[in-house]
């Protein structure tokens, strides 16, 4: 739900926007008045539009800051980390290195980043070529019409998010199936748009625009987002799920450059192809960890870092939260139901007899955290 806010802020842009259009009298096309360009508006006026547009951004984005620095309390969250790897490093006598664990996590950064990079060229690319997709749709339209248009788009993917919140979480739906069917959807109506792009009614065009819109913030907006937060331990969370961001923005800027050589029909095809690309890195490298604790993450790699992976045998080693990619490669253990109890009776053993105290401290609470989750 706090994710739909990136498409809340997007409605409200595009009502603020026809809004700041209304009031500076560029509702209509006007090529007769003073200080005009032959489009019919006002340079002057339009200048004012957007800066005054972006002063109100800068006014939410300082409240936000003023909330985050004086009023909202930090948690213990990072303390509870760094005595963990403290705890860790008198254990091992030495820190991990970062490396180690990105090469372990490497088939699900391919998935996570990869299927980012391909939905953000679709998206951004989209996005930042609206206005002339538009243009070439309705071509007699004015800057109200086609900038209504953009709301209802943005009706539409907030739709989108809010039906992305109420299905993700259902067992039967999850968060790899939601993203591979849309992807696919999404693919679908980019081929089609792009195919009847000079032939078919702007009302028909608009139609399956705003369809891909809803489609996909109902999936990779949304999914590629959650399914990086949720596949990494704690402590690579933030780089990992940086490094799958970066990824997106990296297609985000491929979009820039090559769709601006491009015309509105080969824009959609290429989209079009993303969404297959997207698709495939989901389907093959992704993994579905609908209802699974983060806490396992944390387990499983302490384990890792000990020598011990072959130990781990919780739901990361369950088939139904395998990538494709692990299953076929052989990237994972044996899974028992029981495992996380069984750890714990072990753990408690092991210190009733002088040993593995420091493991219990490291491994207890979180699988306690895993089985109450669960």
């Amino acid at each position: 739900m706090a994710f739909a806010m990136q498409g809340v802020g997007a409605v409200i842009g595009s009502v603020f926007l026809l809004c700041l259009l209304f009031l500076s009298n560029q509702d209509k096309i006007d090529c007769s008045a003073v200080g005009h360009r032959p489009s019919g508006y006002s340079d002057e006026a339009l200048s004012s539009v957007w800066r005054t547009f972006y002063f109100i951004g800068f006014i939410f984005v300082a409240m936000v800051l003023i909330y985050r620095g004086l009023i909202l309390d930090e948690g213990n969250g990072h303390e509870k980390l760094v005595a963990r790897k403290q705890r860790r490093l008198e254990k091992l006598g030495e820190s991990p290195s970062t490396w180690k664990l990105l090469k372990f996590y490497a088939p699900r950064l391919i998935g996570t980043g990869g299927a980012w990079f391909a939905w953000d060229i679709a998206f951004y690319g989209l996005k930042l070529f609206s206005g002339p997709i538009f243009n070439a749709i309705n071509p007699k339209g004015d800057l109200v019409t086609n900038n209504g248009y953009l709301l209802i788009n943005n009706i539409c993917a907030l739709v989108g998010y809010y039906a992305a919140a109420y299905v993700i979480d259902k067992p039967s739906i999850g968060r790899k199936r939601l993203q591979v069917a849309s992807f696919i959807i999404c693919a679908v109506l980019f081929f089609v748009t792009g195919a009847i792009f000079n032939t078919a009614s702007p009302q028909l065009l608009l139609f399956l625009y705003f369809l891909s819109s809803f489609f996909g913030q109902l999936g990779p907006n949304v999914t590629t987002y959650v399914m990086a937060a949720e596949t990494y331990p704690t402590e690579l969370r933030a780089t990992c799920h940086g490094i799958s961001a970066f990824l997106g923005k990296a297609g985000a800027l491929t979009a820039t450059i090559a769709f601006s050589h491009l015309t509105s029909p080969q824009i959609f095809f290429v989209c079009g192809g993303t969404g297959i690309l997207g698709a495939m890195f989901t389907f093959f490298f992704s993994v579905d960890l609908t209802h699974v604790s983060l806490a396992e993450h944390d387990v499983q790699m302490e384990l890792f870092l000990e020598g011990r992976l072959d130990e781990y045998k919780g739901k990361l080693n369950d088939k139904k939260h395998l990538s494709l990619f692990e299953r076929m490669t052989g990237r994972h253990g044996e899974y028992v139901s029981d495992w996380a109890n069984d750890l714990i009776s072990n753990e408690l053993t092991m210190t009733m007899h002088g040993k593995g105290a420091n493991e219990l401290t490291i491994h207890n609470n979180r699988i306690e955290e895993q089985a109450d989750a669960t």
